[in-house]
């Protein structure tokens, strides 16, 4: 993991303490710590670091659902290699958001329950 991607692993990290963060946010983040990359590299950078803190802390990412009254990630995988997997495919697919709010919150990443 190059230098760049562990800056950016920390920094999702340090946000998801007690929050979820969205594919816009998280791009945001991306690139506000890589803002001279292109798009292709910030989120090659993205997904490694995501897939990093999906193996390390078992953070979840896919779409949210209300239960209970609070908001809940449901997974996209039941396995971390599926889960990644469609997190690349999503990325690959649908690139940056612009101003299509629906990838823009396409998914969302939070720590475990």
């Amino acid at each position: 993991m190059n230098e760049g991607t562990r800056r950016l692993k920390a920094e999702i990290a340090k946000q998801l303490e007690g929050d979820i963060l969205s594919y816009g946010w998280l791009l945001q983040i991306t690139t506000q710590l890589s803002p001279d990359e292109p798009f292709e590299v910030r989120s090659v950078m993205l997904i490694d670091a995501l897939a990093a803190l999906v193996n390390e802390l078992g953070v979840t990412i896919g779409p949210t659902r209300l239960l209970n009254g609070k908001v809940h990630i449901t997974n996209w995988g039941q396995t971390k290699e599926a889960t990644i997997e469609a997190l690349r495919h999503f990325i690959e697919l649908n690139g940056e958001p612009g101003n299509r709010i629906d990838i823009d919150f396409g998914f969302w990443v939070g720590l475990p329950a």
